[in-house]
Order: C-alpha cells, then sequence, then structure tokens
C-alpha cells in the first residue's frame, strides 16, 4: 500500500478497502482507554504497535461521523472501512 492525496491506495491506485478485523490486523491495533490531564476525562481509543504518527493512536469513525466505542466493536469488525488522513495521520472511517 502507498499513500494518494489522503487514502492508502493499491498498486492499481485504487483506495484500499477492508473490514474492521482485517484493519485490526494490519495494524496491530488494541483499544485502550485514554484519560486527558486537563480535564480528567477519559474516552475509549484505539492504539497501533506499528503506527508512530500521535503515539500510535488511531482514530476509528462509524459511519455517522461518530467514534467506535469498545462496547460496539464487534458489532463492526466485519464492516467495510477505509483510511483518511494517511498522508499526515491514518484513521480509519466505515465505508458507506
Amino acid at each position: 500500500m502507498k499513500v494518494k492525496g489522503e487514502w492508502l491506495v493499491n498498486e492499481n491506485g485504487e483506495i484500499v478497502k477492508m473490514t474492521l478485523r482485517e484493519w485490526i490486523e494490519y495494524f496491530q491495533i488494541s483499544p485502550v482507554k485514554y484519560t486527558f490531564k486537563e480535564t480528567g476525562n477519559t474516552y475509549d481509543m484505539y492504539n497501533s504497535s506499528v503506527k508512530k504518527e500521535r503515539n500510535g493512536y488511531i482514530d476509528i469513525f462509524k459511519r455517522n461521523g461518530y467514534g467506535l466505542r469498545h462496547n460496539e466493536i464487534e458489532a463492526y469488525l466485519d464492516k467495510t472501512f477505509r483510511t483518511g488522513n494517511a498522508d499526515f495521520d491514518v484513521k480509519l472511517v466505515e465505508c458507506i
């Protein structure tokens, strides 16, 4: 895969789309809790052991634009996602 615009694309220049399960394996994603020191608020986040930007944090967004919570992940494992912001930071976005 390589970056083209803001997407990860294959050798034919097509945007790569995979199930969330496949992306989790590709980026070695684990669910983590993160507490903001400034506010004390704790959020469901995801961390990639291979991604270097943002200390490995990776955003996962559902089709409606909301972040995917840990208790929802099982329901989304077989849904199709693409990347966004791959030119400077990878996030996963559910395909419409």
